[in-house]
């Protein structure tokens, strides 16, 4: 098994292979740590992963800040001494020692039986009322730490861990601490913070939330679910502008390879034999796939890959002239990738994106690009309602579909740039929006409000004829769209 020394990590980045061995000095000596999965890397700050250490299993937390280590890891205890006075339970700190290569200080964390964190959890829930038990915990946790004083800047459901029917608080350096209860203000800051990871649609659970906070902080002050939900919306959108236009290297759960002939980004824990597959050519892959879309500006075919179904696309160049315009703006791809994550972090349902890859040339100028995403097992929208009468006939759930999509779309100033009715996919009464290739997050107010009524005005000229276009009036008069809402007839599409 492969040895990395604190300077082969920092040089790695966020490309930190596993497992590895990690020399920790101990009071017998140097002593063999095996690292078996990286949980969390913020390269040149700190590695965050699953190791063993005497015989046990233990999170283990490597900070790699050199000079300031010996300041992190004063924090690091001073924040769980805290939580421990103030009866707020946190994993215990079992040990804590340096590498031997002097360069890295290292935290050995309880590891929590079979504890998941909030967000996994919230993401796994199979009903409202699953979700809405896990948001009542988490609210009364932040709660509970506001009023003892405690806080931390960007706190999500992440760094909750939820074991032997406990909440545990995550500690960590960034944690900070007063004498009294914080104030209204702050708190509805870090509340909008902490609610802004969530989807659009829990903003309709507010005033709920409001209610499991109160009951929990004893504050004097009541929040106010409209000034909160404001608040919420403003954070939010500041956290979809950094995923659509940020480095990737701020991302979590993401990892950048870049070479002098090609830019690979690509979700964490994605597999490493796939990923070299890939750097080494990708339209090998390609090859391999059944091919779904042979067209001029993109080929698309569908893979199978360790067992599970992707959708492998590649961009085109449609002419010399295209190729050459190419070379210096964002490829299709890359866009693709970060409108797809910002959807999804609001809640709309599309595609989970893998991998993209741009080729290029001495670092910068791109040529083609290629995009890896989840393959959903649905036939597009058209031919679901030509197959199913019952969908036609009922169908109330599709149109609350679209009008919760142009609802976020409108709230938020994004873009679909190609709302065609072959780029929706409907499964489990559950709108899915495919193909984001020209989708559009616009910092101006009126663009975006310009751009969406595009694509209103193409969304309808699918329904022309038929009784939908009479039911996606209500979208049209509750958002405040012009134009025409096209001729009901009998016939369906």
């Amino acid at each position: 098994m492969m040895e990395l020394s604190c300077q082969q990590l920092l040089a790695m980045g966020k490309d930190v292979p596993t497992p590895f061995l990690l020399q920790v000095s101990t009071d017998r000596g140097a002593e063999s740590v095996r690292v078996s999965k990286v949980l969390r890397n913020i390269p040149g700050e700190r590695i965050t992963a699953i190791a063993t250490w005497k015989e046990s299993e233990v999170i283990l937390k490597l900070l790699l800040q050199g000079a300031r280590n010996k300041r992190l890891l004063f924090n690091e205890l001073r924040a769980a001494d805290l939580l421990r006075q103030r009866q707020i339970p946190t994993p215990d700190i079992l040990h804590h020692s340096n590498t031997t290569d002097g360069r890295g200080t290292v935290l050995f964390i309880d590891k929590l039986k079979d504890a998941q964190n909030l967000e996994q959890l919230f993401q796994r829930a199979h009903s409202d009322l699953e979700q809405e038990s896990i948001l009542r915990a988490a609210m009364q946790v932040l709660a509970r730490c506001h009023q003892a004083g405690i806080w931390q800047d960007g706190f999500d459901m992440a760094q909750l861990l939820k074991a032997r029917e406990r909440i545990y608080v995550l500690s960590s350096s960034k944690l900070q601490t007063q004498n009294e209860p914080l104030p209204m203000p702050q708190r509805i800051r870090l509340i909008a913070e902490f609610l802004a990871h969530l989807p659009v649609i829990c903003d309709e659970k507010l005033p709920q939330l409001c209610d499991y906070y109160q009951g929990t902080s004893f504050a004097k002050d009541l929040l106010d679910p409209e000034q909160l939900k404001q608040e919420v919306r403003n954070k939010r959108r500041r956290r979809i502008e950094l995923m659509v236009k940020g480095s990737f290297r701020k991302q979590e759960k993401v990892y950048q390879i870049e070479q002098s002939n090609y830019l690979l980004v690509y979700q964490a824990g994605f597999p490493r034999k796939i990923l070299e597959e890939f750097q080494a050519n990708p339209d090998a892959l390609l090859a391999k796939g059944k091919m779904m879309k042979s067209g001029e500006s993109a080929t698309a075919v569908e893979l199978e890959l360790l067992g599970k179904r992707y959708v492998l696309k590649r961009y085109n160049k449609k002419s010399f002239g295209d190729g050459v315009a190419r070379i210096f703006r964002r490829s299709s791809a890359s866009n693709c990738w970060r409108m797809a994550r910002a959807f999804r972090a609001l809640g709309i349902t599309t595609p989970e994106p893998i991998l993209f890859m741009e080729k290029r040339l001495l670092w910068s100028l791109r040529g083609d690009s290629y995009l890896l995403t989840e393959k959903t097992e649905a036939e597009h929208l058209v031919k679901q309602l030509e197959a199913s009468p019952q969908l036609r006939q009922n169908s109330d759930p599709l149109v609350r579909g679209f009008k919760e999509l142009f609802t976020i779309m409108q709230q938020y100033q994004l873009s679909h740039g190609v709302l065609k009715a072959t780029n929706f996919l409907f499964r489990n009464d559950k709108l899915i929006t495919i193909d984001l290739d020209a989708a559009r997050y616009h910092p101006s107010s009126s663009k975006a409000a310009k751009a969406l009524q595009n694509d209103w005005s193409e969304f309808m000229k699918n329904w022309q004829n038929t009784s939908l276009a009479n039911k996606f009036r209500v979208i049209q008069d509750a958002l405040g769209f012009s134009g025409s809402a096209g001729k009901g007839e009998k016939t369906e599409p």
